[in-house]
């Protein structure tokens, strides 16, 4: 009795010294830490009571919540961003996080019982409990609003429930006993409970599963045993250990939607019917009836309900023709008119459907279908779709324009394929929601599909919608959501349907098949996966956080792991040498080496359960889904240790238990700043790190710990750091709002301290990459350049004032534009492949010539303007020499290229020049083929290629080209190019990269740059906002714009002395004064671009001279160099010779406008021609059509 009593205080202490090292500093760090981002923002979702998807069930986040709502938690922090500071917002996190730490601390007691319910020494179960206690990745799980505390709490919990109940089964006078069924039925609950924290819990199942399993195969073979009896522990066991984890698991799930009743991010994962069970998300009853004119939106049934979609975008490639997508959400973009197929194609379609007779739409129906909002028919043609690419699938498409009544790629014939049991009709007659259907194309046989494949940045990230000849069945299935029609609007009797009200049940089979859906999709690289052949040596592990110099990183105990993974291999050589001397006859095994050989054989059956399945996986994995399987390699380092010692005297037995502890603790304690987010310095780190692949930024840390102190007093400067650093924001209208109105986009100038607008430039609707500006000057002002995205026009701006200075006009719609940085030239590029280059002085056209093939992308000059680069859909780089471009000798004659790089598989989307002039510069690329190429100019070759798991967009160097990021969608990714210097110089490839931000909204990253000081990396999305963070330690500081229409170009720089008017630029030199403070804001003459090469020509050119204000000059007056009258200091263009009469201006003047109206008469003809050669085609069409009838109807 004092034995025991002594045990329970031993256990006391090992809860004592496990609650201080699991709960130290439990609120540092006091910010967002990894996955606190999910599982956090998770428990917000609960409060507010919006539905969410998430591939693990609920027990762990319910027990989240309850923390955080019995601490008046109101769900208001989003938990958005690794970072994000909880103080500020008043986050309960400590008591959410006790959650967790508290199941830590339970742990420890519950590895020591199970020891002892084993059979091991006190001893050895004090070593595996305190081996537990010490390892840093279990501490810092314990810690953070994490699930893999609760999960392990659970996994030990049961274990501990069966060894208890195996003790009690071992006797034949304890079976149904009262302990015998509280055992047996904790287990069970425990079970129940280790399943809804992870489905990894099923592993748990499959051990406990197996040892009762060796259970009722001994007791069928004691014959003492009567049939009934044996009966009886088959259905007990059935009872408890399977339907009741089943009825627990699903009373999690229970709980779990009826809190998440409301609509919420999670809806478009689900079934339409599970979405409209939700509050908020109901839908009014639609008329059942579908006719001919009948306005529809029509989903997908595979694809969790997709819309059938269209918006006023084209496609890249292929027909270039209006885009055709699946989009989750409701929209008018969604409504499509049913049309009756035209036998007069090209004729308008004159029918009035709402003012005819109803005519009811049944199977085996010819028809169109037309988008209500661009006009367009669904269409399908000869063509490859943009991302799928087999033979089979045909590109799907908006088609047509005003007038033009479609033609027989319009046609799709109506399939019927299942109806509602309840309404017969709806198997014949299309009904909505009733009818599935597929829409077979009449002339290639194809069958509308979509599947789960996403269409790149160009398409929104939607999901592509193809014609399929091999389509699966489940994949091209139809119906109509909802349904309006003039004729049915003002009748009463008219059948209405809605989606039938769903149970739990339904709603739990449903979700289950979702979840299994979503976790088997999660197949993308990430930053920090791995494989589970490095998991029991921890070759790497995750770095959770970075901030304030310190770290918190998912760092193992390698004593602890290493130590286990060894007794793994111990005891199965253990193992295995018994069954080899079992096999050669020998049958000395006393009791205590069967007792072995059986715990040996059940712990390690755990660690295999939990440890080789992950071998089968190819979803994403992590280091922290060994820790159920570190946990029984601890147990079984326990029992090794007990075995191996066990005819050793007590007190060398704890001297030897010592010393491993002892070992262990120093090392957890020389890990800990990884654990707590402590102080450390950099040496302590370097030292500390055994392997490199343990990535760890040792970097972030000072080289002492006084320097803390000076970080400290200096935090308010450091981040306020940039303060004289100027954020420019280029808006267009949102796409995701599905405008078609131009104009209302603009630029905005930003504070970079307080985040307040500046000044802002309104009615520009700008292309990507297309906002181009320069800096201003004592003597000449800045101004703003932005390259419309609806025609063919420049919109110049002056940093003096909000309204549009002038339009240029321009040949062509642009689709990239740039100026050069000493401010001399500037360049266009459209979406054929051509580039435009002209003089900015003077507006002349130096250069017009196909550069590439497909749309060119970007276009920049290198620093002094020598050489222009292009990039473009062709995935192809051209390095153009100005010089060339520009001499006269061979202007006659196509460009050539300084040189041409293909290395590219994809479309190229962004591109840099690095430092340094021509042709030291070295070019960074970026594709949509995943990778990152960087190229030497001086030896015209590709020196580095790094790869990333996604398709790649937007790329932004810093100013020393120490780091480079690049983003996929709403994701950035870093590299530090200083650490790729030997790889930039061998030409080798590289993968090493990191993800390190992922913006916290679903959106796209259009624009990346960084502050003037390069201290702040700045993002711009297609959702309105730039986001701006810290560069060393990657928290978001903060989102600047309004959020409604997209950014699409990001520009920093130091605050123009003319923002807003004189008075600031008078105010920036004191020399300024008087009538030349007036000057200081004066513009240069903008002078309308030339359209055709030599606009001006060379005699004309030398009529005009600038007159150069005396004095010194800026270095920044060489854009539209200074034209200045030098007696009224007013900006004027000087006309020089004086013998050019009025008179001759006059006559020149006359010829051009005879020469503009022969050119206009030409121009008539030519359409005359054109219309008259398009009607010839359509009557061609009309004839064959007919005589194809009339052969049909001979035949027949």
């Amino acid at each position: 009795m004092a034995a025991a009593k002594a045990e329970w205080k031993f256990i006391g202490a090992l809860c004592v010294i496990a609650f201080v090292v699991r709960c130290y500093r439990l609120g540092s760090p006091p910010s967002v830490v990894f996955d606190e981002v999910h599982f956090g923002g998770q428990v917000s979702k609960y409060i507010k009571q919006r539905f969410f998807m998430d591939v693990h069930p609920p027990l762990a986040k319910l027990l989240l919540t309850a923390a955080a709502a019995l601490f008046g938690y109101n769900g208001n922090f989003s938990f958005e961003q690794i970072g994000n500071d909880y103080l500020a917002h008043d986050v309960p996190y400590v008591a959410m996080r006790a959650v967790s730490a508290v199941l830590g601390v339970a742990l420890i007691p519950l590895t020591y019982l199970i020891c002892r319910g084993l059979h091991l020494k006190p001893i050895s179960a004090a070593l595996g409990s305190l081996l537990v206690t010490f390892d840093n990745a279990l501490a810092t799980q314990s810690r953070l609003i994490l699930l893999d505390s609760p999960l392990l709490f659970f996994t030990a919990l049961s274990t501990l429930s069966f060894v208890n109940f195996h003790n009690y089964n071992k006797s034949r006078l304890a079976h149904f006993t009262q302990e015998w069924w509280m055992w047996l039925v904790l287990t069970g609950l425990s079970l129940g409970a280790v399943l809804s924290v992870k489905w990894v819990g099923l592993f748990t199942v499959a051990t406990i599963g197996l040892g009762t399993v060796w259970q009722l195969w001994e007791l069928l073979g004691d014959l003492n045993i009567p049939p009934r009896l044996l009966l009886k522990h088959f259905t007990t066991r059935a009872l408890c250990l399977i339907v009741i984890p089943v009825l627990f698991y699903m009373w999690m799930f229970a709980i779990h939607l009826s809190i998440l009743n409301r609509s919420g991010g999670g809806d478009t994962f689900m079934s339409a019917g599970f979405q409209r069970s939700l509050r908020g998300n109901g839908m009014q009853d639609t008329y059942a009836a579908i006719g001919m004119g009948s306005e529809v939106s029509i989903r997908h049934l595979h694809s969790t309900g997709g819309y059938l979609h269209s918006h006023p975008h084209d496609y890249p490639t292929g027909s270039f023709q209006q885009q055709i997508t699946l989009y989750p959400y409701p929209d008018d973009n969604n409504i499509w008119q049913i049309v009756e197929r035209s036998h007069n194609n090209g004729e308008a379609d004159t029918r009035d459907y709402h003012n005819e007779k109803f005519r009811q739409l049944r199977h085996g129906a010819v028809i169109r279908l037309m988008h209500l909002d661009t006009g367009k028919r669904l269409h399908s043609h000869d063509h490859k779709p943009p991302v799928s690419e087999a033979e089979f699938q045909n590109e799907v498409s908006g088609y047509g324009f005003e007038g033009f009544n479609g033609d027989a790629n319009d046609n799709f014939k109506i399939e019927i394929v299942n109806g509602d049991a309840r309404d017969p009709a709806s198997y014949k007659d299309v009904k909505a929601i009733r009818t599935h259907f597929r829409l077979r194309h009449v002339l290639s046989g194809c069958y509308l599909f979509s599947h789960k494949e996403k269409l790149p940045e160009w398409g929104w990230g939607q999901q592509e919608v193809t014609c399929n000849k091999q389509s699966p069945l489940e994949n091209s299935v139809w119906y109509i959501e909802t349904n309006s029609h003039g004729q049915l609007d003002d009748r009463s009797d008219v059948e209405m349907v809605n989606y039938r009200p769903m149970g739990f049940l339904d709603k739990f089979f449903e979700l289950q098949q979702v979840m299994w859906g979503v976790n088997n999709g999660l197949i993308e690289r990430h930053a920090y996966d791995s494989r589970p052949l490095s998991w029991p040596l921890f070759t790497r592990g995750i770095n959770f956080w970075v901030k304030d110099h310190k770290q918190v990183y998912l760092m193992a105990n390698p004593v602890v792991w290493w130590g286990s993974i060894a007794a793994v291999g111990a005891g199965g050589a253990f193992i295995a040498l018994l069954a080899l001397r079992s096999k050669r006859g020998y049958s000395d095994f006393s009791a205590e080496l069967t007792h072995y050989t059986t715990i040996i054989s059940f712990v390690g059956s755990g660690w295999a359960f939990h440890y080789l399945p992950f071998f089968l996986m190819e979803r994403q994995l992590f280091i922290h889904h060994y820790l159920p399987a570190l946990f029984y390699s601890v147990l079984l380092a326990a029992v090794v240790f007990d075995f191996v010692t066990s005819k050793l005297r007590t007190r060398l037995r704890f001297q030897l238990a010592a010393v491993v502890v002892l070992v262990a603790a120093i090392v957890y304690f020389k890990y800990s700043p990884l654990v707590y987010g402590l102080e450390w310095t950099r040496g302590e780190c370097d030292k500390a790190r055994w392997l490199t692949r343990w990535d760890y930024a040792c970097q972030e840390y000072p080289t002492a710990y006084s320097d803390y102190d000076e970080y400290y007093t200096s935090l308010h400067e450091h981040t306020v750091k940039p303060a004289n650093d100027v954020f420019e924001q280029l808006q267009i209208v949102a796409s995701t709002a599905g405008s078609s109105v131009h104009g209302s986009g603009g630029v905005v100038v930003y504070d970079a301290v307080t985040g307040n607008s500046l000044h802002s430039f309104k009615g520009s609707s700008g292309i990507l990459n297309g906002c181009s500006l320069t800096r201003s000057s004592r003597d000449v002002g800045g101004i703003v350049t932005v390259a419309q995205s609806d025609k063919g026009v420049l919109h110049v701006y002056s940093w003096q004032k909000e309204q549009l200075h002038t339009k240029i006009i321009l040949p062509q719609k642009l689709s990239a534009w740039c100026i050069a940085p000493n401010n001399a030239y500037c360049a266009g590029g459209t979406d054929d492949g051509r580039v435009f280059v002209w003089e900015t002085t003077s507006g002349i056209l130096l250069a017009s010539f196909d550069a590439h093939y497909r749309r060119v992308t970007k276009l920049c000059f290198d620093e002094k303007a020598n050489v222009l680069v292009s990039i473009s859909d062709d995935a192809s780089l051209n390095v153009w020499l100005v010089s060339r471009l520009l001499d006269e000798d061979l202007q006659g004659q196509l460009p050539v290229p300084y040189c041409t790089f293909t290395d590219h598989t994809l479309p190229i989307k962004d591109v840099y020049i690095g430092l340094g002039t021509f042709p030291d510069a070295r070019i960074f690329t970026s594709s949509l083929d995943r990778t990152v190429k960087v190229w030497s100019l001086s030896k015209r070759a590709l020196i580095s290629t790094i790869q990333f798991p996604v398709a790649l967009s937007t790329i932004a160097v810093d100013s020393l080209e120490r780091r480079l990021y690049v983003s996929s969608r709403n994701e950035i990714y870093r590299v530090d190019l200083h650490a790729k210097e030997q790889s930039l110089r061998s030409g080798g490839d590289d993968d090493t990269h990191e993800r390190l931000l992922k913006v916290p909204r679903d959106t796209h990253i259009n624009a990346m740059t960084f502050s003037v000081s390069s201290n702040t990396l700045l993002v711009g999305c297609q959702d309105g906002l730039v986001d701006c963070y810290d560069v060393r330690s990657h928290q978001h500081l903060k989102s600047l714009g309004n959020g409604k229409n997209g950014v699409v170009d990001v520009h920093s720089l130091l605050k123009p002395v003319d923002l807003g008017g004189v008075s600031s630029a008078s105010a920036i030199s004191a020399n300024v004064t008087g009538s030349t403070a007036a000057a200081a804001s004066a513009l240069p003459p903008i002078l309308p671009f030339g359209s055709l090469k030599k606009t001006m020509g060379e005699k004309d050119r030398e009529d005009y001279t600038v007159h150069a204000r005396s004095g010194k000059q800026s270095v920044d007056d060489t854009f539209f160099d200074s034209l200045w009258d030098e007696e009224e200091g007013d900006v004027v263009v000087k006309e020089v010779k004086q013998n050019v009469t009025d008179k001759k201006s006059d006559e020149h003047v006359d010829k051009l406008q005879a020469e503009l109206l022969e050119a206009k008469t030409a121009l008539d003809k030519a359409n005359k021609i054109n219309e008259d050669m398009f009607a010839a085609v359509n009557k061609l069409k009309a004839n064959q059509s007919a005589d194809s009838g009339k052969n049909k109807r001979q035949k027949k």
